[in-house]
């Protein structure tokens, strides 16, 4: 198997309010998907974090973007 696995700070990077690095940006959006996988691990750590923000739109964004956006991008790729 080769491939990148996809570590929490660089999804959080991607995924940060504002402007996210240009760099992990590019490199996420033009690496192959295929080729990135995410672990149980990194998704445990955003579930977590995502758990301690308080009750609002933030919480609810995220939440979305964990059970259904990673959910869809790394489709059959978690370790």
């Amino acid at each position: 198997m080769s491939g990148f696995l996809i570590d929490t700070n660089v999804l959080s990077e991607y995924n940060r309010p504002g402007v996210p690095d240009a760099g992990v940006k590019r490199w996420l959006e033009t690496t192959d998907r295929q080729s990135q996988s995410v672990s149980v691990i990194t998704l445990a750590e955003i579930q977590k974090g995502i758990e301690l923000l308080v009750e609002g739109r933030r919480r609810v964004r995220l939440e979305q973007w964990l059970t259904q956006d990673l959910e869809a991008w790394f489709s059959g790729r978690v370790l």
